[in-house]
């Protein structure tokens, strides 16, 4: 169901006495609230798909919403509001690694203060696979080499992808995942890694 919200007349005065009837409204609405959002990180090119989870995103407006996600000082972003439970939006590039505060808003003006913060991460790279080959019935312990791969821990979620099939790595440290193939049929595959469960290498 669409979230509470109140609509009241706007009339305007000169002498704080006489004031001019108007046909404008204005909504008060309570006040949205974030509950979960993910992925808690992305690569600093921007682009990652933020969805968020929570209440009050989608009041009854008689006029027209301004939903917005704020990440700290990167950018504001328009967002856009599923139901009165899911909003989501793209985020912003960054100059350089960083963590900033994340939050939402449904005028363009007042964010909420939930105190969620957002990572942004240099982009991970591929260079290496040991054993670079296995059988097609899966259960390859494979270790990923390459670069960038160290994140907090509330941030990763570490991923391998064999073609389009994906599974879940393991941090081993900076310079390498590791992984275990699933059963595919015979062939070469690209093999591609993601730190946030969403954006690969390429």
């Amino acid at each position: 169901a669409a979230g509470s919200a109140a609509v009241v007349n706007v009339s305007i005065s000169l002498n704080a006495i006489d004031f001019a009837p108007s046909a404008l409204r204005f909504d008060f609405y309570a006040a949205p609230a974030i509950a979960h959002f993910f992925p808690t990180g992305g690569p600093a090119r921007g682009g990652s798909f933020v969805q968020f989870t929570g209440a009050e995103f989608l009041p009854d407006l008689k006029g027209a919403s301004e939903p917005r996600c704020r990440f700290g000082e990167l950018a504001t972003v328009a967002a856009s509001v599923g139901t009165d439970a899911v909003m989501a939006c793209r985020t912003p590039a960054a100059d350089a690694p960083s963590t900033v505060a994340l939050e939402v808003s449904l005028n363009a003006q007042q964010f909420t203060a939930a105190g969620q913060t957002f990572v942004t991460y240099l982009e991970p790279s591929v260079s290496a696979l040991s054993p670079p080959q296995g059988p097609t019935g899966g259960g390859t312990r494979v270790v990923v080499s390459g670069g960038s791969f160290g994140l907090p821990a509330r941030t990763s979620d570490f991923r391998c992808r064999f073609g389009t099939a994906e599974v879940v790595a393991t941090y081993l440290n900076d310079t390498a995942l590791a992984c275990t193939t699933t059963p595919l049929p015979a062939g070469d595959y690209c093999v591609e890694v993601s730190l946030n469960n969403q954006d690969f290498t390429s």
